[in-house]
This record gives C-alpha cells, structure tokens and sequence, in this order.
C-alpha cells in the first residue's frame, strides 16, 4: 500500500497538479507487479524501475504478427526482443549476485529463487515470462 501512497501523493504534488492516468496508473500497477512477482530491489530505486519498465514495454511493442506466425525465423524484432531480454537478465542477475555477495536477504520471489538454488536464472525467463 506504500507504494500506491506514495505515488499517488507525488502525483498531488506534481505542477499544476495534473497528470495523465494512463501513464500514471501504469507506472503503479507496474510497480506493483514487479514487488509481486520480481524483486523489491527493483520497485524501491525509481530510476531502476524506469528502466525496467521501458525495457519491458520495448519487449511487448516488438511482438509482431511475423514473430508470432515465424518464431524460428530471426526478425529485427525477434533479435531485439532477445537482446532487450538479456539487458533484464543482467539487470535480475546483478541483483541476485549482490545479495549472495554480501548476504542481503530481500523478503520477495528473487531471494526464493536465490534460497532454492533456481539461480543462475535463464536469460528466456526474462524474455518469455513477459
């Protein structure tokens, strides 16, 4: 609930208190999926979150009809789709490394993972899972 609280009180707070929802809102919900399902490293530096985010969205605006009909076939689309799915895989590994480094304990998905010894985590998870 904090991070809806805490958005929605820097939207108040914004120029001329305008905003638009879609953008907005988006931003929360996706916030609020990757404390979910993903790690709250992630959720709590907003410059990381953004990146994140716009990786994902450049991963959902190259799904093309081409990629979906020819999946073997490597499309500009298709190869970016993989390129920006490893920049996330190094995102979530870089993360996963630190805390096995320095013995941070996250109470979130990552650190399951982490515990279960699931990691290292395949680089298509980042790509199919989205």
């Amino acid at each position: 609930m904090s991070d809806v609280q805490n958005s929605l009180r820097a939207l108040v707070q914004g120029p001329a208190g305008l905003m638009n929802p879609f953008e907005s809102i988006y931003r929360i919900v996706f916030q609020l999926t990757v404390r979910v399902v993903g790690c709250n490293d992630i959720t709590e530096d907003p410059e990381l979150l953004g990146r994140t985010l716009k990786l994902y969205e450049y991963i959902d605006s190259s799904a093309t009809a081409t990629a979906v009909m020819f999946p073997w076939f490597p499309s500009p689309a298709v190869v970016k789709r993989t390129i920006t799915g490893g920049r996330l895989y190094m995102i979530i590994r870089k993360i996963a490394d630190e805390r096995k480094a320095t013995g941070k304990r996250g109470d979130d998905p990552l650190q399951f993972l982490i515990e279960v010894r699931h990691l290292p985590l395949s680089p298509a998870l980042c790509v199919s899972s989205s």
